[in-house]
């Protein structure tokens, strides 16, 4: 099934562009704002970035989480 586009995404790849290469926590929310996925990394931008890779690349849960997926934090 093909991927559906987030139309989030552009916006999503420049907030992450900006986070850190340390370590931490990030959380993806929805468009309102709710807790859709808490993580953490040692390197939060790689991480992330991992999230918005090509389709084949993300499992079906990660696809759905990402179709869902307004802003990371």
């Amino acid at each position: 099934m093909p991927k559906k586009k987030n139309p989030k995404e552009t916006e999503l790849k420049k907030r992450v562009a900006k986070l850190p290469a340390k370590p931490g926590v990030y959380r993806w929310l929805d468009a309102k704002g709710t807790v859709l996925y808490v993580g953490k990394a040692l390197n939060l931008r790689k991480r992330v970035t991992s999230y918005l890779s090509k389709e084949a690349a993300l499992g079906p849960w990660k696809q759905s989480l990402m179709e869902k997926a307004a802003d990371v934090s």
